[in-house]
């Protein structure tokens, strides 16, 4: 459907579509869309911008979409879909504000709308995108490529033995532990995440393709005393949105804490700080990068981790 025109407000349906082959339907982008490499050469329009900093750090910021929509230059693009992510909106309202202006000044448009849960959702999103682009033919291809990958990448992990303790931060301010798809990807690399575990229906153990049945609760915030009880012996600091270098000045602050100290993944130098702006915050293909490199660290097979994956040791 050459003709067709897409906003993806999502950096992980912008990955999706280039992964696909549907780049050249992309008529405008957010802010945040910046991979692969050559969509910042595309020069595409940018048609969201972030909050002002002054509204963004207030004590008690509005209820609505975290992003400032572009409107004008929206209607401009005249988009056919427009790809967002999950509602996050006043709860006075029905509707979350960007779905509220497309209704009203682009009815004509298509929301879209990717709320990945778990691993599966997001293999399901590249079919979804697959099918509104009529390239279902290239996105069952990389389904069934990243499917393969992921379940190779599992086969180095022994589901008998007793697997690390992860403690997995994606804010630091507050304390809060990870939640969804990055659960799943810690148990599947042979970890277990005491304060947010996934379960099943039927709260059974689900294995191969059951294991997609067994979904954890969205992050967390929890108390440092809490934290610190269950002693993870393997940390991961990699706070939503902040890159490398942001993630280790964040990680510095945080280890002047007392209770810091005392984790046993400290005291045996087993944390890691990871980009939070790159890995496992994005439901796309590079969730599979995620993965080879979790399970890699976790069970020490440095052979699994890629080569350009965005971490560093905190001793490094």
């Amino acid at each position: 459907m050459p003709g067709l025109r897409i906003v993806s407000l999502l950096p992980s349906a912008t990955e999706i579509l280039y992964r696909i082959g549907a780049k050249r339907m992309l008529t405008g982008v957010s802010h945040r869309c910046d991979f692969p490499a050559q969509m910042q050469q595309a020069n595409l329009p940018i048609v969201t911008s972030p909050l002002p900093p002054s509204i963004a750090a207030s004590p008690t910021p509005p209820p609505s979409t975290p992003i400032v929509l572009n409107e004008a230059l929206l209607c401009h693009l005249k988009p056919d879909v427009i790809v967002t992510g999950p509602a996050n909106h006043d709860p006075a309202r029905e509707i979350d504000p960007v779905t509220a202006f497309v209704q009203k000044h682009c009815p004509k448009a298509h929301i879209l709308q990717l709320n990945p849960r778990g691993i599966e959702d997001i293999l399901d999103n590249i079919i979804r995108l697959g099918e509104i682009t009529n390239l279902l033919t290239s996105a069952e291809s990389a389904v069934v490529s990243l499917r393969e990958r992921l379940f190779s990448i599992q086969e180095h992990v022994c589901a008998f033995a007793d697997g690390r303790v992860v403690g997995f931060l994606v804010q630091t301010q507050p304390l809060t532990i990870a939640g969804n798809w990055i659960v799943q990807l810690i148990e599947r690399a042979g970890g277990s995440h005491p304060l947010n575990q996934t379960a099943s229906p039927s709260d059974g153990f689900g294995s191969g393709l059951a294991q997609g049945q067994r979904l954890a609760g969205q992050s967390i915030a929890v108390p440092p005393a809490l934290f610190c009880a269950t002693s993870p012996d393997a940390l991961i600091i990699c706070p939503q949105g902040l890159d490398l270098n942001a993630a280790g000045h964040a990680t510095k602050t945080l280890s002047k804490q007392p209770w810091f100290q005392k984790l046993p993944a400290v005291r045996h130098g087993k944390v890691a700080i990871v980009d939070g702006k790159q890995a496992f915050h994005r439901p796309g293909p590079r969730i599979v990068d995620d993965f080879a490199w979790l399970t890699g660290w976790l069970t020490d097979r440095p052979r699994l981790i890629p080569d350009d994956f965005p971490f560093k040791s905190m001793n490094s």
